[in-house]
């Protein structure tokens, strides 16, 4: 359906130089399914815009973003989104409040079987080590607003169409919702990784800084979890929550909404380096000159990389360093908790800082590590090195090794635009109009799967 549509976006020059087509098959049946989820949430729509744009009929209805347009920032928000070849994705049309997560844990390894699993006439049988079990996710309703002038609406409603602009205004909206998706994903195995094993630190004392800043004692700090449903009500438990006192008053996080009245909010300068920042209720810097206590969870899971170069070696030979961490951690949760990664996960500064080690120069390669023909890293170890587009939560600290399909993308109701209004100024038309897209979905990692990450921070001792 809307094959109109979607066939005269294809002769654009936006369309014929982005990433419409998922090269990953689970990629792209997911897309596939979401993009076939939302066409049947849509179906009457979907037709009567096939018909106007064949020119086999007109519309009387009001004017509107079609659904098709909709549809296409779906298509061209998930299929670039590489980062979606990680994780398990899932849709579910008939999901409401929650999701069911779906995970396979293994309850024995192989050296837990009496005499290598050799069991004799008569004796009984061992049952298998690996049970399948689900978490229950609560759904996040994730929402975007956009504005379109009058005379967009206007040349949307006929069959005539600027297919130009709305390709470029498609690839606006879904770069936005793309970026969005990819901190999200990208901040949960992060978090999860960083959950296993993590040690609780209680009232450590803390001094602020002139420019409102926190330096925790531990590092890096586990981002807290606390799961809540549609409305934003409390619901499930809370995991590695941070809790801050200054000068006697307990401080709560800051999340821009005015729902709890402070002068004071905390929120994360990096949590990887153990950095809090004090804001007022604006989001400037604020609490300079402060003492208090802090509570959080230090996150074990992982090894840490001073990238601070020692006096009398090059850079090169530095970096070699870091690309022993990264085999040493293929090799501890390979052997250790028989999981071998299949993914890397840094940003494109970590990326680069990595391709200067001198196992990198074709006399001293070693096999496994390889750059690309561009000279990006591509394997250690013949582990695939991907990019977190947007560094978020990983920032060019952290470098995630993990197995594909621990962290769950749920969708129960595909990303879809509301009804437009009228937007004003100051009381004055604008000529635009405004609308909202939402989408309700989950992205969680079961907490019996999480010690199948684990990471490599990257800190430098002199600045730290």
């Amino acid at each position: 359906m809307s094959d109109v549509f979607y066939e005269n976006l294809k002769r654009t020059s936006v369309y014929a130089g982005g990433h419409i087509e998922p090269k990953h098959e689970g990629h792209r049946q997911f897309v596939r399914k979401t993009l076939i989820s939302f066409m049947e949430r849509n179906r009457k729509k979907l037709d009567e815009e096939q018909r106007v744009l064949s020119g086999d009929a007109v519309t009387t209805t009001s004017q509107g973003l079609p659904s098709s347009y909709s549809k296409e920032v779906i298509r061209f928000a998930l299929s670039d989104l590489k980062i979606l070849e990680l994780v398990r994705g899932l849709v579910d049309p008939t999901a409401t409040a929650s999701m069911a997560i779906p995970y396979e844990k293994r309850e024995k390894n192989a050296n837990d079987f009496a005499n290598f699993g050799v069991v004799y006439e008569g004796f009984g049988i061992p049952y298998s080590g690996v049970s399948l079990d689900a978490e229950t996710a609560y759904m996040q309703p994730m929402k975007l607003a956009l504005k379109v002038s009058n005379e967009v609406l206007h040349f949307a409603s006929g069959t005539h169409l600027n297919w130009d602009a709305w390709a470029n205004n498609i690839s606006s909206n879904g770069t936005f919702i793309k970026e969005l998706l990819q901190l999200r994903i990208a901040a949960e195995m992060l978090r999860a990784s960083d959950s296993y094993q993590a040690i609780s630190i209680q009232d450590e004392a803390i001094t602020v800084d002139a420019n409102g800043l926190i330096k925790t004692a531990q590092f890096p700090i586990v981002r807290p979890y606390q799961p809540r449903d549609l409305a934003g009500r409390v619901v499930g438990t809370a995991k590695n929550q941070i809790s801050l006192t200054v000068n006697g008053v307990a401080i709560p996080a800051y999340d821009e909404s005015d729902l709890i009245q402070s002068s004071l909010y905390w929120r994360f300068s990096n949590l990887n380096l153990g950095y809090i920042q004090l804001v007022d209720k604006d989001g400037q810097l604020a609490g300079s000159a402060a003492s208090g206590v802090i509570s959080y969870s230090q996150a074990t899971n992982l090894v840490k990389f001073d990238m601070a170069i020692p006096e009398g070696v090059s850079v090169a030979k530095h970096m070699n360093g870091l690309l022993d961490a990264i085999g040493n951690q293929i090799a501890m949760l390979s052997s250790h908790r028989y999981s071998r990664p299949d993914f890397m996960l840094m940003s494109a500064v970590v990326n680069n800082e990595i391709t200067k080690a001198e196992q990198f120069i074709v006399s001293l390669k070693r096999n496994g590590s390889e750059t690309s023909p561009l000279g990006d890293l591509a394997t250690v170890k013949g582990i695939p090195a991907y990019d977190t587009g947007l560094p978020g939560d990983l920032g060019d600290n952290r470098i995630l090794l993990g197995k594909r399909d621990l962290t769950a993308y749920g969708i129960a109701k595909p990303y879809q635009m509301g009804e437009a209004f009228q937007s004003t100024t100051r009381g004055y038309a604008t000529g635009e109009q405004m609308a909202y897209g939402q989408e309700f979905s989950v992205i969680y990692t079961p907490a019996a799967v999480c010690n199948r990450y684990t990471s490599i921070l990257l800190y430098n001792s002199s600045s730290r």
